[in-house]
Formats: C-alpha cells, sequence, structure tokens
C-alpha cells in the first residue's frame, strides 16, 4: 500500500507528534461493553391491563362465541302514516318484528303528539296549551295484517278515551313508546314475550417469533453482540408491540392456507357499531370534525356513555392528549393507584357524563402520517367488556431449539394463541378528526 496522508488510515504519514486522530483505526482497543441499550416505547398497554384488572378466559376452541341478548325494545317506528278506520280507532303499520313485541292492552306515548285529557284537542307543538304527550290503548295485534312482514296495530286514541273528533295523525317520523300492559278488570295475564340471544363470534390468533444464531456466530467474540437471553427479551417486546396493534386495531377473520386455519382477532377499532348496528342507531366511530373544544368534547361523551359502565379506559394519541389538557388542565387529575399498579400515568377526568381514564399509547404515533393525523385520536374500553380469550395450554411462552435436528444453528420462539373477547360493541367508542 503507498504511505496515506488520510489521518486514522493505514500508512498515514505524521511530522510531529502523533494524537489520537493520526492513529490507524484499526489498531485502536476502543473501551466497548456488551451492555445494549434498548431504544423503544412502552407496550403492551392493552393485554397489560386485561391481565391486571380482569379475569382471563381460557377457551377449548380457537373460534369460541359469545351469546348476547339485546334489550327488548322499547321505542316503536311506524313503517306508514297512520289511517283511521273509525272515528275512535286508528291503524298503525308496524313491522312484524316488532309488532310481536306488542299485544292488546299495551299503553303507547306518542313522543311528537300532545293533546289534552280526552283527546279532544291536538298538537304538534311540545306542550302548545299545557297538553302533554298522547296515549294510546292497543286493542288488537294482526301480523302481517297490512301487507307481508308489516302488521295492523289497532289503537284507542286520545288516551284511550276514543275521542270523536278529529286526531292527529301519526306520520312515519313519530315514534311510539311502550309504557306497559294495563289489564281490565277480571282480565287475564299478559301474553309473554320472548326473544332468542345472538351468537357474537371471536376467534383465537396464534401470534408468534422467533430469534435464532448460528454455531459459527455463537463461537465468535465481538462486541456488542447480542445474546440468545438478549435476542428473546427484545422480540417477546416486539411481539407484545404486534399484539396490542392486534388488540385495538385487528381485523376478526379466518381462511385456510395448505388446508389449515388461520385466524385472526378482532380489535376494539373494527368491533364499533355503525349507525345501523348501534343499539340507539348511533355510530360509535364519532367525528370530532374541527378544533378541540369542551362544549363539543361533553356532547360527545353523552354519547360515549349510554351504554355500558360508568368508568371507561380513553387510549389516546400524545396530540390529543395535548390539546385535551391545554383545554381541561384543571378537570384533569393524575390516578397515582392506577399509575402504581399499571406502569403508565393514568389521568383521569370527570366527563358529567362518566369517568375517562386516560393513557397515551404511543401506536396511535406509529400509525400518525402527514395524511392521516391518528395521533389526534382516542379509543375508548369498557372494560366491563372485554377479556382475554386464551386458548388453553398456549398463553406466551418460549419454547427452545425449534431448528431442525440437521441445522448447525439454535432458533428458539416466544409463540402463544390469544384474542381479544368482545361484547356489547355500544359501549365503547372512538373519538376521531380532532384537529390542532
Amino acid at each position: 500500500m503507498a504511505f496515506n496522508t488520510t489521518r486514522g488510515n493505514a500508512e498515514y504519514v505524521s511530522s510531529g507528534s502523533t494524537g489520537v486522530l493520526g492513529q490507524y483505526t484499526t489498531k485502536r482497543k476502543y473501551s466497548l461493553s456488551d451492555l445494549i441499550v434498548w431504544q423503544d416505547r412502552k407496550w403492551g398497554m392493552f393485554d397489560n391491563i386485561l391481565r391486571r384488572e380482569l379475569k382471563t378466559i381460557t377457551v377449548d376452541d380457537p373460534e369460541p362465541k359469545t351469546l348476547t341478548k339485546q334489550e327488548t325494545p322499547v321505542k316503536f317506528s311506524v313503517k306508514s302514516d297512520g289511517t283511521t278506520t273509525t272515528v275512535d280507532e286508528d291503524t298503525l303499520r308496524i313491522s312484524d318484528t316488532l309488532a310481536k313485541f306488542l299485544q292488546a292492552g299495551d299503553k303507547l306515548i306518542c313522543n311528537q303528539i300532545f293533546c289534552d285529557s280526552d283527546g279532544a284537542n291536538y298538537s304538534t307543538t311540545k306542550f302548545n296549551s299545557s297538553y302533554t304527550p298522547e296515549s294510546m290503548i292497543i286493542d288488537s295485534v294482526s301480523l302481517s295484517g297490512a301487507s307481508s312482514g308489516v302488521a295492523n296495530v289497532i289503537v284507542s286514541r286520545g288516551n284511550g278515551s276514543k275521542p270523536s273528533s278529529s286526531v292527529q295523525t301519526v306520520l312515519t317520523e313519530y315514534k311510539l313508546i311502550r309504557v306497559g300492559n294495563h289489564l281490565e278488570d277480571g282480565g287475564t295475564a299478559a301474553t309473554p314475550k320472548w326473544h332468542e340471544p345472538n351468537a357474537e363470534q371471536n376467534y383465537c390468533e396464534l401470534f408468534s417469533r422467533t430469534w435464532s444464531e448460528t454455531e459459527t456466530e455463537s463461537n465468535t467474540n465481538v462486541y456488542g453482540k447480542e445474546t440468545m437471553a438478549q435476542k428473546a427479551r427484545r422480540n417477546t417486546k416486539d411481539l407484545m408491540r404486534e399484539v396490542d396493534m392486534a388488540l385495538f386495531f385487528g381485523r376478526k377473520a379466518r381462511d385456510q392456507r395448505n388446508g389449515q386455519s388461520r385466524w385472526r382477532t378482532g380489535g376494539i377499532v373494527e368491533f364499533l357499531p355503525t349507525s345501523s348496528t348501534a343499539l340507539d342507531s348511533t355510530a360509535r366511530h364519532i367525528d370530532f370534525s374541527g378544533a378541540f373544544d369542551l362544549e363539543t368534547f361533553r356532547e360527545k361523551m353523552e354519547i360515549a356513555f349510554r351504554y355500558g359502565s360508568d368508568t371507561k379506559v380513553a387510549f389516546c394519541g400524545g396530540k390529543f392528549f395535548t390539546v385535551l389538557y391545554n383545554t381541561l388542565e384543571k378537570f384533569i387529575t393524575m390516578n397515582d393507584g392506577l399509575s402504581r399498579k399499571w406502569g403508565w400515568t393514568v389521568m383521569e377526568m370527570e366527563t358529567g357524563h362518566g369517568i375517562l381514564q386516560f393513557l397515551r399509547h404511543p401506536m396511535f404515533t406509529e400509525f400518525d402520517t402527514s395524511g392521516q393525523a391518528w395521533a389526534y385520536d382516542m379509543v375508548g374500553v369498557d372494560l366491563d367488556y372485554v377479556d382475554l380469550m386464551i386458548l388453553q395450554n398456549m398463553d406466551f411462552k418460549i419454547k427452545t431449539s425449534v431448528n431442525d435436528d440437521d441445522e448447525h444453528q439454535r432458533k428458539d420462539e416466544v409463540y402463544g394463541q390469544i384474542g381479544l373477547h368482545r361484547t356489547h360493541p355500544s359501549a365503547h367508542f372512538m373519538i376521531y378528526g380532532v384537529t390542532g
């Protein structure tokens, strides 16, 4: 090699005393250690909370089902405008499905028609002339009486007094509220009503991470080489990162490959109902649509707390918590007990409709891009209606030497088959669309 004028290279020629910069780099004995510093965020929040706070459900099938029972309907919709059949009765058209919950003697209240005590005078203005909502008494229910799948429900108008004057027409946009069955003197008890539960499908997903080293690598002495134990730690943390992503944004599905089934657990976000599937016909993907403000937030929280418990855990992005804290700092306190128990800072706020316990989750930062501001989002989970499912004998564990016998290497694995047991979709919610 020719002599060199670049400091730190082989054959470097110096004039005068040689400094550190002039030494041949390869000759230097760097003071290195095998300490590896992990530069990662805290993951496994959701899984950790489920294991600490709730029971884990051990299942013996990777496709468990949950039976869910809906509330008996109280509010009834009218299929078409009412039509007076006689002076004192009116025929309402209600779907057979809903009409099966009604029977003679039931009392219905219309929330958009107001009248006096005997139904002689009507108004559609709320409490006009001190009128109160009209009640109607069902005389008969004829399934498919109007047409296939649509029942004729004949009612006595005017609070059941059968007024001789004209009555206010019951329009399709009106709603009827059932408030009990009124027996006549010496009458028989009401007919019992029953509806079958629904089946909610859940899946357990097989999660796996492996790490390995060859025999040659294991006998090579280099600085900063990860040991198999360190690789186990890193891959286990990476696995919990994947699990958290799945518990929030997983898509429930099952497919087959090579004649074998593959299951994917569904997440909370996928589980949230739309306006057509929510119990109150209000979607739980709630669009904030603008800059954060207290008034709008309280309005959205009224929707979030309509069902389920009065305490929900809110996993949020860092940007969401920033605008929340900037606006509501005086109303937000730190929950010391949960913070120490869970290992993360847990902030708490009483919204007027219920209590939110806030945890900043790095997942939202991971998702955040200039095109989609996920860091401004929040997912609210009602812990009373989620559990962690574990396929029996398949909770996370490490298995050593999963390599083939003829391989000159060692490969270990951490794996488990778990899933999110999801029930009562309307008890959970997500806030998105907050701008900075």
